[in-house]
């Protein structure tokens, strides 16, 4: 699947991995780790997969799971 329209599964791993490292780029290369170019290409690319919708939310949910799993 492309960079442009990720999966539900790649999604998923992408927000994980955000989530866990807070770092787009590690976490685009673990969707992704085929992808070559400069660090600043890949840099574009893990931006703009982060700023999609359905990525935003899936963030926003597992730090909701998150936050809650915390406060037990």
């Amino acid at each position: 699947m492309s960079q442009a329209n990720p999966t539900k599964v790649q999604i998923n791993i992408y927000a994980e991995n955000y989530v866990l490292y807070g770092d787009q780029t590690k976490a685009f290369r673990a969707v992704f780790p085929e992808t070559k170019g400069t660090m600043q290409s890949v840099n574009t690319k893990a931006s703009k997969l982060h700023k999609l919708v359905k990525v935003q939310s899936r963030i926003d949910e597992l730090n909701c799971k998150l936050q809650e799993q915390t406060e037990k």
